[in-house]
Protein backbone atom coordinates (compact mmCIF):
# COMPACT_ATOMS: atom_id res chain seq x y z
CA UNK A 1 0.00 0.00 0.00
CA UNK A 2 2.66 2.77 0.99
CA UNK A 3 4.64 1.66 -2.43
CA UNK A 4 1.09 2.30 -4.05
CA UNK A 5 1.08 5.78 -2.38
CA UNK A 6 4.15 6.91 -3.08
CA UNK A 7 4.34 5.56 -6.68
CA UNK A 8 0.54 8.04 -7.25
CA UNK A 9 2.72 10.72 -5.64
CA UNK A 10 5.41 10.40 -8.31
CA UNK A 11 2.72 10.47 -10.98
CA UNK A 12 0.91 13.66 -9.80
CA UNK A 13 4.53 15.12 -9.15
CA UNK A 14 5.47 14.58 -12.68
CA UNK A 15 1.98 15.81 -14.02
CA UNK A 16 2.60 19.02 -12.27
CA UNK A 17 5.74 19.49 -13.83
CA UNK A 18 4.13 18.94 -17.58
CA UNK A 19 1.68 21.44 -16.54
CA UNK A 20 4.00 24.75 -16.24
CA UNK A 21 6.64 23.98 -18.32
CA UNK A 22 6.40 23.11 -22.17
CA UNK A 23 8.68 20.99 -23.75
CA UNK A 24 10.13 20.54 -27.64
CA UNK A 25 12.12 18.05 -28.38
CA UNK A 26 12.81 17.12 -24.30
CA UNK A 27 13.78 21.14 -23.81
CA UNK A 28 11.78 23.24 -21.75
CA UNK A 29 9.85 26.31 -23.03
CA UNK A 30 9.26 29.77 -21.71
CA UNK A 31 8.81 33.12 -23.10
CA UNK A 32 7.98 36.49 -21.36
CA UNK A 33 7.15 39.75 -22.66
CA UNK A 34 9.90 42.85 -21.33
CA UNK A 35 6.96 45.23 -21.36
CA UNK A 36 9.62 48.73 -20.60
CA UNK A 37 7.63 51.25 -21.52
CA UNK A 38 3.98 52.91 -23.04
CA UNK A 39 3.32 55.80 -25.33
CA UNK A 40 0.05 57.01 -27.63
CA UNK A 41 0.95 56.58 -30.84
CA UNK A 42 -0.50 57.86 -34.33
CA UNK A 43 -3.22 55.99 -36.15
CA UNK A 44 -1.56 57.25 -39.37
CA UNK A 45 1.50 55.29 -39.17
CA UNK A 46 -0.36 51.75 -37.06
CA UNK A 47 -2.94 51.33 -40.18
CA UNK A 48 -2.76 51.89 -43.79
CA UNK A 49 -4.53 54.67 -44.93
CA UNK A 50 -5.60 55.47 -41.76
CA UNK A 51 -7.06 59.69 -42.20
CA UNK A 52 -8.32 60.03 -38.32
CA UNK A 53 -5.48 62.08 -36.87
CA UNK A 54 -6.36 59.35 -33.73
CA UNK A 55 -3.88 58.07 -31.14
CA UNK A 56 -3.67 54.52 -30.53
CA UNK A 57 -2.03 52.92 -27.02
CA UNK A 58 1.36 51.72 -27.53
CA UNK A 59 3.55 49.45 -25.53
CA UNK A 60 7.16 48.76 -26.11
CA UNK A 61 8.26 45.71 -25.84
CA UNK A 62 10.75 42.81 -26.65
CA UNK A 63 10.39 39.21 -26.03
CA UNK A 64 12.73 37.43 -23.70
CA UNK A 65 13.01 32.72 -24.39
CA UNK A 66 14.18 30.07 -22.27
CA UNK A 67 14.82 26.83 -24.82
CA UNK A 68 16.50 24.11 -22.96
CA UNK A 69 19.80 25.96 -21.30
CA UNK A 70 19.46 29.18 -24.03
CA UNK A 71 18.42 32.48 -23.12
CA UNK A 72 17.41 33.82 -26.01
CA UNK A 73 16.25 37.86 -26.72
CA UNK A 74 14.33 38.52 -29.63
CA UNK A 75 15.45 42.46 -30.43
CA UNK A 76 16.96 44.27 -27.41
CA UNK A 77 15.20 47.69 -26.38
CA UNK A 78 16.83 50.90 -26.27
CA UNK A 79 18.02 53.26 -23.22
CA UNK A 80 18.54 56.55 -25.00
CA UNK A 81 16.49 59.08 -23.08
CA UNK A 82 16.12 61.14 -26.36
CA UNK A 83 14.24 58.57 -27.75
CA UNK A 84 11.89 58.17 -24.88
CA UNK A 85 11.38 61.93 -24.89
CA UNK A 86 10.94 62.24 -28.49
CA UNK A 87 8.16 59.24 -28.84
CA UNK A 88 6.87 60.70 -25.33
CA UNK A 89 7.29 57.49 -23.65
CA UNK A 90 5.78 57.06 -20.30
CA UNK A 91 6.83 54.62 -17.56
CA UNK A 92 10.13 53.95 -19.16
CA UNK A 93 12.43 51.40 -18.01
CA UNK A 94 15.97 50.12 -19.43
CA UNK A 95 14.78 46.68 -20.31
CA UNK A 96 18.77 45.49 -19.37
CA UNK A 97 17.40 46.19 -15.73
CA UNK A 98 14.23 44.94 -16.27
CA UNK A 99 16.03 41.38 -17.26
CA UNK A 100 18.62 42.04 -13.96
CA UNK A 101 15.71 42.46 -11.81
CA UNK A 102 14.79 39.40 -12.61
CA UNK A 103 17.61 37.22 -12.50
CA UNK A 104 19.02 37.47 -16.39
CA UNK A 105 22.10 39.20 -16.67
CA UNK A 106 23.13 40.75 -19.92
CA UNK A 107 26.43 38.46 -19.97
CA UNK A 108 23.63 35.22 -19.60
CA UNK A 109 22.02 36.19 -22.86
CA UNK A 110 22.84 33.27 -25.29
CA UNK A 111 21.56 34.42 -28.37
CA UNK A 112 19.84 37.70 -29.86
CA UNK A 113 16.96 37.72 -33.14
CA UNK A 114 17.52 41.29 -34.30
CA UNK A 115 13.98 41.78 -36.08
CA UNK A 116 15.02 45.14 -37.98
CA UNK A 117 16.97 47.43 -36.98
CA UNK A 118 14.97 50.64 -35.77
CA UNK A 119 16.22 51.93 -32.34
CA UNK A 120 13.50 50.36 -30.20
CA UNK A 121 14.99 46.74 -31.66
CA UNK A 122 18.34 47.21 -32.06
CA UNK A 123 19.53 49.93 -29.16
CA UNK A 124 20.59 47.62 -26.24
CA UNK A 125 22.63 45.53 -28.33
CA UNK A 126 26.18 46.43 -27.66
CA UNK A 127 25.39 45.64 -23.96
CA UNK A 128 25.16 41.48 -24.79
CA UNK A 129 28.68 40.81 -24.94
CA UNK A 130 28.61 36.96 -25.15
CA UNK A 131 25.65 36.49 -27.26
CA UNK A 132 25.66 35.51 -30.91
CA UNK A 133 23.66 37.61 -32.96
CA UNK A 134 20.93 36.69 -36.17
CA UNK A 135 20.20 39.51 -38.57
CA UNK A 136 19.37 39.64 -42.10
CA UNK A 137 21.89 40.15 -44.56
CA UNK A 138 19.91 43.27 -45.87
CA UNK A 139 19.40 44.65 -42.36
CA UNK A 140 22.62 44.84 -41.16
CA UNK A 141 23.61 46.50 -44.48
CA UNK A 142 20.80 49.20 -43.76
CA UNK A 143 22.25 49.79 -40.13
CA UNK A 144 25.55 50.16 -41.59
CA UNK A 145 23.97 52.96 -44.37
CA UNK A 146 22.69 55.09 -41.24
CA UNK A 147 24.18 58.05 -39.34
CA UNK A 148 22.95 56.78 -36.14
CA UNK A 149 23.69 54.30 -33.59
CA UNK A 150 27.31 54.32 -33.35
CA UNK A 151 27.74 52.14 -30.96
CA UNK A 152 25.68 49.54 -32.11
CA UNK A 153 27.11 49.48 -35.21
CA UNK A 154 31.10 49.59 -34.41
CA UNK A 155 29.67 46.20 -31.80
CA UNK A 156 28.50 44.58 -34.73
CA UNK A 157 30.81 45.12 -37.44
CA UNK A 158 33.65 42.80 -37.82
CA UNK A 159 31.84 40.57 -34.89
CA UNK A 160 31.92 36.59 -35.66
CA UNK A 161 29.19 36.08 -33.45
CA UNK A 162 27.04 37.45 -36.07
CA UNK A 163 25.02 35.33 -38.23
CA UNK A 164 23.56 36.64 -41.38
CA UNK A 165 21.13 35.25 -43.72
CA UNK A 166 19.61 36.17 -46.87
CA UNK A 167 15.94 34.77 -46.54
CA UNK A 168 15.55 32.54 -43.35
CA UNK A 169 17.49 31.26 -40.89
CA UNK A 170 16.74 28.10 -38.16
CA UNK A 171 17.99 28.50 -34.73
CA UNK A 172 18.16 25.55 -33.05
CA UNK A 173 15.32 23.86 -35.30
CA UNK A 174 12.73 25.38 -33.29
CA UNK A 175 12.81 29.34 -34.43
CA UNK A 176 12.44 30.25 -38.26
CA UNK A 177 13.81 33.37 -38.64
CA UNK A 178 11.75 34.50 -41.71
CA UNK A 179 12.90 37.99 -43.78
CA UNK A 180 9.41 39.72 -44.77
CA UNK A 181 11.21 43.01 -46.06
CA UNK A 182 7.90 44.97 -45.63
CA UNK A 183 8.21 47.65 -42.48
CA UNK A 184 12.02 47.69 -43.29
CA UNK A 185 14.52 46.50 -46.51
CA UNK A 186 15.16 43.46 -44.04
CA UNK A 187 12.73 43.22 -41.14
CA UNK A 188 12.29 39.43 -40.14
CA UNK A 189 9.37 37.65 -38.29
CA UNK A 190 10.10 34.85 -35.81
CA UNK A 191 7.86 31.17 -36.39
CA UNK A 192 8.06 28.17 -34.34
CA UNK A 193 5.55 25.22 -33.71
CA UNK A 194 4.53 23.64 -30.35
CA UNK A 195 2.30 21.01 -29.79
CA UNK A 196 0.02 21.62 -33.20
CA UNK A 197 0.07 25.22 -33.06
CA UNK A 198 1.76 27.76 -34.84
CA UNK A 199 3.42 30.85 -33.30
CA UNK A 200 5.00 34.30 -34.41
CA UNK A 201 6.93 36.98 -33.15
CA UNK A 202 5.39 39.23 -35.85
CA UNK A 203 7.83 42.33 -34.75
CA UNK A 204 6.95 45.30 -36.48
CA UNK A 205 5.17 43.96 -39.57
CA UNK A 206 1.73 44.12 -37.12
CA UNK A 207 2.26 46.73 -34.97
CA UNK A 208 -0.89 45.80 -32.93
CA UNK A 209 -3.64 42.98 -32.96
CA UNK A 210 -5.87 44.96 -34.83
CA UNK A 211 -3.72 45.08 -37.79
CA UNK A 212 -4.28 41.57 -38.45
CA UNK A 213 -7.58 40.45 -36.95
CA UNK A 214 -9.39 43.61 -38.92
CA UNK A 215 -6.66 42.21 -42.00
CA UNK A 216 -5.08 45.81 -42.06
CA UNK A 217 -1.91 46.18 -42.74
CA UNK A 218 0.94 49.10 -40.87
CA UNK A 219 0.65 52.97 -42.25
CA UNK A 220 5.08 52.61 -42.16
CA UNK A 221 6.49 50.10 -44.29
CA UNK A 222 9.13 49.87 -47.22
CA UNK A 223 7.31 47.43 -49.32
CA UNK A 224 3.71 47.72 -48.60
CA UNK A 225 3.39 45.21 -51.18
CA UNK A 226 5.34 42.51 -48.82
CA UNK A 227 3.38 43.84 -45.73
CA UNK A 228 0.08 42.93 -47.06
CA UNK A 229 0.96 39.87 -47.79
CA UNK A 230 2.29 38.78 -44.50
CA UNK A 231 -0.53 40.11 -42.58
CA UNK A 232 -2.59 38.50 -45.36
CA UNK A 233 -1.06 35.20 -44.36
CA UNK A 234 -1.69 36.04 -40.40
CA UNK A 235 -4.80 36.86 -41.71
CA UNK A 236 -5.76 33.71 -43.40
CA UNK A 237 -3.77 30.98 -40.54
CA UNK A 238 -4.02 30.00 -37.00
CA UNK A 239 -1.39 31.52 -35.54
CA UNK A 240 -0.88 32.60 -31.92
CA UNK A 241 0.85 36.41 -32.19
CA UNK A 242 4.04 37.55 -30.14
CA UNK A 243 3.39 40.94 -30.88
CA UNK A 244 6.09 43.96 -29.87
CA UNK A 245 3.81 47.06 -29.15
CA UNK A 246 0.66 45.69 -28.16
CA UNK A 247 -2.21 47.47 -26.80
CA UNK A 248 -2.43 44.86 -24.05
CA UNK A 249 0.32 45.54 -22.57
CA UNK A 250 0.04 49.47 -22.56
CA UNK A 251 -3.04 48.78 -20.09
CA UNK A 252 -0.32 47.09 -17.44
CA UNK A 253 2.53 47.97 -14.94
CA UNK A 254 3.76 44.57 -15.32
CA UNK A 255 7.40 44.59 -16.98
CA UNK A 256 8.45 41.10 -17.07
CA UNK A 257 5.02 38.94 -18.30
CA UNK A 258 5.37 35.49 -18.82
CA UNK A 259 3.16 34.31 -22.06
CA UNK A 260 4.12 31.20 -22.80
CA UNK A 261 3.19 28.54 -21.76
Amino acid sequence: MFRRIIKLLLIFTAVAALNTECFSGGKPLKIYAVNYGKSDFQKRFVFQGDKSGGTVPFSWTCYYIEYGDRKILIDTGFNDMKMVKMFGIKDFKDPVAILKENGIEADMITDVIITHSHFDHIGNAHRFKNAAFIISRDELAELNKGKSMGEVKKFLSGNKNVTQFDESHMLYDMFNIKKIGGHTKGSSVVFFKYDGAEYCFTSDEAYVGENVTMNLPIGSSFNPGNNRKFVDMLNKGNYKLFIFHDTKYAGTKERFIKVFP
